[in-house]
């Protein structure tokens, strides 16, 4: 297989080409989609996430999956209250999860702490935007910081891939949205390379002197937040991409915010409707 020389690999994932009129038009691209699949997201909703509970090894990625289906409707801004719904769903099985123990089971200790962390950020994604207001439970989200990084810690060499220093990357997020100064700057001091990951690695280490110094323009950010936000983005490389689109526009609101320090009824519905509105 063809492997471009490293330095390009960073300007392949985002490679600029002339948009067209109709690729900008974000939110009508969700609208389409939803509408499409109305039927299959109600067959969703309806179904019963714990009928096969007990051969579930990835409860993680079931929350995750009913947070990131809600998220999805939420961007159409055509069925608030189905996307609610999945939320609702997503919330039921985080719930269970710690209820029953789940990760501590054998099946699904292979993934921990990983899972574990993925569950935690779900749980804290649901539960503010449940809500309706733009507060997070940062213990939840330096837990599930300290999981991604764990899971990192083994992975060298040509093992540091994509998805390891995507899931690092994750790491210095939730440490972001939490403002955890103090960890943002632990964890970008850890002296690691992100050749795949290049661009977002530095967006996280100008924030350190933007959260220090009040600085809220930030275009770099806004340009990377359009290229990750589109919904027609294939990456070339891993990234989870139905999470950094959420957490990119969590970060973007809380600078705007900063901004104009204001009571805002529905700060979610504005985070939703940042990430979705057509690109100009």
């Amino acid at each position: 297989m063809f492997k471009a020389p490293i330095g390009r690999l960073a300007a392949m994932l985002f490679q600029k080409r002339e948009p067209s009129v109709d690729s900008c038009r974000f939110k009508s691209i969700w609208q389409a989609r939803y509408q499409s699949g109305r039927a299959d997201y109600r067959q969703l909703l309806e179904k019963d996430l714990f009928a096969t509970w007990d051969i579930n090894i990835k409860p993680d990625w079931t929350a995750e999956r009913q947070l990131f289906m809600g998220l999805k409707i939420f961007y159409s801004g055509l069925n608030d209250a189905d996307a609610l719904n999945f939320l609702v769903k997503g919330h039921h099985v985080v719930q269970r999860s710690h209820q029953d123990r789940k990760l501590e089971s054998g099946k699904c200790k292979t993934g921990f702490p990983l899972n574990r962390g993925r569950l935690l950020r779900a749980q804290a994604y649901i539960t503010a935007i449940l809500s309706n207001e733009f507060i997070f439970d940062d213990a939840l989200l330096h837990q599930a910081s300290i999981d991604h990084e764990d899971w990192c810690r083994p992975y060298k060499g040509r093992q540091w891939d994509s998805q390891a220093q995507a899931y690092y990357l994750a790491a210095i997020r939730l440490s972001i949205i939490s403002d955890n100064l103090s960890r943002t700057e632990e964890l970008l001091k850890a002296g690691k390379t992100f050749k795949w990951y290049e661009e977002e690695h530095h967006l996280w280490s100008q924030w350190i002197d933007r959260y220090k110094h009040q600085r809220n323009e930030w275009p770099e950010l806004d340009d990377y937040f359009d290229r990750v936000r589109d919904p027609n983005l294939i990456p070339d490389i891993f990234m989870e991409k139905d999470i950094l689109q959420l957490e990119l526009g969590i970060i973007r609101y809380k600078l705007q915010s900063r901004r104009t320090p204001q009571q805002v009824e529905e700060p979610w519905r504005q985070v939703f409707d940042m990430i979705s509105a057509d690109k100009e």
